[in-house]
């Protein structure tokens, strides 16, 4: 194991997290504004 191999897998698993954040918030716009679900209240408003 090299520096250089240390800093690459720490990118990737930067990168793959913030890639599964960005789908996640995507997912719960996309949910909240096709379905009027709102994430951060646990009560369903009619």
């Amino acid at each position: 194991m090299t520096v250089a191999d240390v800093t690459a897998i720490l990118l990737a698993g930067v990168m793959c997290l913030i890639l599964l954040m960005a789908s996640a918030t995507i997912c719960m716009c996309i949910l909240h504004r096709e379905f009027g679900w709102n994430p951060f209240t646990t009560r369903r408003k009619r």
